[in-house]
């Protein structure tokens, strides 16, 4: 039988004190590195909505000059089809004239 005493195995005490105090440490920077975070978004919050505005605004820009482009290449071709009429006239007055 072992007749050694376990509770002489156990650790000291101050070694326990100074990771308590250690673990304190860390819970307090972790405390106050979420305040800084927090303040941090009320700060950028009012930035980052101005910024989800203006896409908002560029998305509505987009999708009017998509639609004049439409517009605009629908003339053209109205335009390339009566020049390609004007075109065939003058051939024939042209040739009816020789």
């Amino acid at each position: 039988m072992n007749t050694d005493d376990q509770t002489k195995r156990l650790p000291e005490e101050e070694p326990l004190a100074q990771i308590l105090n250690l673990v304190k440490g860390v819970d307090a920077r972790l405390r106050a590195l979420e305040q800084k975070v927090n303040e941090r978004l009320h700060d950028t919050r009012p930035l980052w909505e101005g910024v989800v505005g203006q896409l908002a605004e560029i998305k509505s820009d987009i999708r009017r000059l998509d639609r004049k482009f439409d517009v605009l290449h629908d003339d053209v071709i109205e335009v390339r089809v009566d020049q390609r009429d004007l075109d065939q006239r003058l051939d024939r007055l042209e040739s009816n004239a020789s």
